[in-house]
């Protein structure tokens, strides 16, 4: 795993001993910094800067959420490929708030010159307090829908709302990691066999509904759409889902489509840059030997052979 100790980068956080007990799960800016400030993000875009990868779907929520709400929020995107030695490597432009940062972990960095913990995307940027206010992509796809001009979009925090989310996230968006990273056979067959439930249960969902929840656009279509649209072209392969295509469910594919054509939301789509994160990394090379010496054996298509 890759990471800081003490404000230190480390491209192999277990090569940098004696540090494994402190280092923390994710980021979270202490209560004695700062929050979001969602008035000023919403009269004020400019004030704050998003670090985003389009490649990364957890940060492709923010970069959702920004399109579909019409924030005009600053950003500054990192390239694809997380395989090199200084992890995600930004392409810095010279608006960027910390203008000497060639790589993420600089900006953490900027924030907090002792931080302990993963780097990750997305970031938001307090340019006011030059501090990070949050890099949960959960809390700032949430605070970007509370902009929405025409009114807030519905988000995660709305607690009709937040079954469903809760449920994409931990079903669809976390499941296709749990697949893709099994050990051994079993927990390979066990995820699997949950992914197909949930899958059937959004697209018979989606098949008498145009969006998730109610009749517009929430939170939890953007959840989803960041699943789907990396499956075809990248977690099929990449991790073993080789049973399974988004578009032959027709109800998420419908829905897929619905959702890309909403204005803006086309351009934050990089196909290309799914390919090249998901297979040109070492981190996502998920064909190991299992410690008996045998290898997962992936579920494929059956086809019928009987005359």
């Amino acid at each position: 795993m890759r990471g800081m100790i003490n404000g230190e980068w480390h491209a192999e956080i277990t090569s940098a001993g004696g540090g494994l007990s402190g280092i923390a799960e994710g980021f979270s800016t202490p209560a004695s910094k700062v929050t979001i400030n969602h008035a000023r993000l919403r009269e004020r875009p400019q004030s704050y800067h998003l670090y985003v990868a389009h490649a990364c779907p957890f940060a492709h929520r923010t970069l959702l959420a920004r399109a579909v709400s019409g924030l005009n929020l600053p950003t500054t995107t990192a390239d694809p490929w997380l395989g090199g030695p200084q992890g995600w490597q930004l392409q810095s432009g010279p608006s960027d708030p910390v203008p000497d940062a060639k790589h993420l972990w600089q900006v953490y960095q900027a924030s907090d010159e002792n931080y302990t913990g993963r780097v990750s995307v997305p970031v938001l940027w307090d340019c006011e307090e030059e501090v990070i206010a949050s890099a949960d992509s959960r809390e700032i796809m949430d605070a970007i829908l509370a902009t929405n001009a025409n009114g807030p979009l519905p988000t995660t925090a709305d607690p009709d709302l937040a079954a469903l989310t809760d449920r994409i996230i931990e079903g669809l968006n976390l499941a296709v990691y749990r697949v893709g990273f099994a050990g051994d056979q079993q927990t390979y067959d066990v995820a699997s066999d949950a992914l197909h439930k949930e899958l059937r249960h959004f697209d018979r969902r989606l098949r008498d509904h145009k969006w998730i929840w109610r009749d517009q656009l929430s939170a939890a279509d953007l959840l989803l759409f960041a699943t789907g649209i990396r499956f075809d072209v990248a977690y099929h392969g990449a991790f073993l889902l080789l049973d399974l295509m988004w578009r032959d469910h027709l109800g998420l594919q419908e829905h897929l489509l619905r959702v890309n054509n909403r204005p803006n939301v086309s351009q934050t789509v990089r196909l290309g840059e799914y390919r090249i994160h998901y297979f040109d990394d070492s981190a996502f090379t998920i064909r190991n030997p299992m410690p008996n010496g045998r290898w997962i054996v992936p579920r494929t298509f059956s086809m019928e052979v009987s005359r």
